[in-house]
């Protein structure tokens, strides 16, 4: 993320995307996303949390699809470590 944060600071907007929080809720406190959405704002990104719950395995195209509803061109990935 720190890598990348001088082009999220030139985004119109970012948003973070928090999928099956409740799968590992202990993992992400009661906000899940607030705490590196607050890190991101305090550098003056535009910043929003969506929180998605997935039904099916396929993370990658979950995100791609809601990188393109977003309107996103660039995908930030490896904020925090995921479980397989």
């Amino acid at each position: 993320m720190s890598d990348a944060l001088p082009l999220l600071v030139k985004a119109k907007a970012v948003e973070v995307l928090v999928v099956d929080h409740q799968r590992h809720s202990e993992d992400h406190g009661q906000e899940p996303g607030a705490d590196i959405a607050r890190h991101l704002a305090r550098h003056g990104v535009n910043v929003e949390v969506t929180t998605l719950v997935i039904r099916r395995k396929d993370v990658g195209g979950l995100l791609l699809s809601q990188a393109a509803a977003f309107g996103a061109d660039l995908l930030v990935m490896g904020a925090y470590g995921h479980t397989s």
